[in-house]
């Protein structure tokens, strides 16, 4: 009769891997899956264990060379793969026997196309909102007023943002003849609007 452990064991070995939603494959040394769990299968449509790795369709197919990496170099390989139009980020364990002979590696496909998708959106719109305000800082240069003479005043500034735009504003007109005005606007922690 098997111990409690034991069999605990045994359980979650294989349940907890099939619970998963993300892919998981057993692979041996020489390519052979040992193992794939639930969500894989439903993936893929059938049972890939027991083929060979280069059997596979292309797009669960690992280059060969990073699963020998990491059982050489006894580390996780990580990298992220593009698969028809998701993004996986997959993680490659080496696994070892009790005299620490390589024998598999454990291949996790993790679907992080939300995350990229929005990393995506969010680059673009951190692209456009530069773009726009590069116009803008082009449109408030434009305003400033121009340096030249009034009769005896001269006019010259360095006009400098601490940022790519500021709120600061000003100019200076002639209201009636020897008559200037001089303003002044200071429009401080109101974001861009």
């Amino acid at each position: 009769m098997e111990r409690k452990d034991e069999i605990l064991d045994k359980i979650l070995s294989v349940e907890v891997l099939d619970a998963m939603a993300d892919w998981v494959k057993v692979v041996n040394i020489k390519g052979k899956i040992l193992y794939a769990n639930q969500a894989l299968k439903d993936a893929i449509g059938y049972d890939p264990t027991g083929t060979n790795t280069d059997d596979l369709d292309d797009f669960l197919k690992l280059d060969t060379s990073e699963t020998t990496s990491a059982i050489e170099k006894n580390e996780i390989i990580q990298k992220e793969l593009n698969i028809g139009d998701n993004y996986y980020q997959v993680k490659c364990s080496p696994i070892y026997d009790e005299k620490m002979n390589p024998i598999a590696i454990v291949e996790v496909f993790r679907d992080v196309t939300r995350e990229r998708v929005l990393e995506l959106q969010l680059i673009q719109s951190n692209e456009n909102v530069f773009h726009d305000m590069e116009i803008t800082k082009r449109i408030q240069k434009s305003i400033l007023p121009v340096k030249t003479k009034y009769k005896n005043i001269a006019i010259d500034y360095l006009y400098e943002a601490t940022e790519t735009l500021s709120g600061d504003m000003f100019d200076i007109f002639e209201i009636e003849k020897d008559t200037y005005v001089i303003y002044i606007a200071d429009v401080a922690g109101h974001g861009i609007a």
